[in-house]
Order: structure tokens, then sequence, then C-alpha cells
């Protein structure tokens, strides 16, 4: 084998590597972009009573329009946040 094929060799065997680190890479990047929590306000204390007089009526769907309303969090926040006042 000669020093061409040698030099081509590993031009292959270095951009392979740098392919699979980069593609590994990806992955853990976008994990951790979706695991950080975003900070948003906590319903207030007159809005938190509010909630809880409607999930004490069983209206547990106008409760989670409040909260999203009031504090701009998306629809699995403000469900989680009623259903453990349920």
């Amino acid at each position: 084998m000669g020093w061409a094929e040698v030099v081509v060799v590993a031009l292959v065997i270095v951009i392979a590597l740098l392919f699979l680190l980069n593609r590994a890479a990806r992955p853990m990047a976008e994990a951790n972009r979706s695991t950080r929590p975003a900070v948003r306000p906590a319903p207030d204390a007159a809005t938190a009573q509010q909630i809880i007089d409607l999930v004490n009526q069983g209206k547990k769907i106008e409760a989670i329009k409040l909260v999203r309303e009031r504090t701009g969090w998306g629809l699995a926040e403000a469900e989680a946040y009623v259903d453990r006042l349920d």
C-alpha cells in the first residue's frame, strides 16, 4: 500500500469518526434543551382560590382554562397543577 492510499484511508476514518461524534452529540444537545424548566409565575392567592373553587364544583376544564389564562402555562402544566388540587 502506497502513501496515497494510506492518506485516503486515514481521511475516510477521520470523516467517519467526525460524522459519528456529531450524530451522537445531537440527541444530547436536544435532551439538554428540552429538560430545562421554564420559569413561569405561579397563580396569585386570589386566582388560586378561584381555581380551588372551580375544582370543588367539578369544573376541572374551566379551572385549567383559568390557570392557562392567568399564568401563561401550557396545557400540560396547567392540567398537572389542577390535578394536584383534585
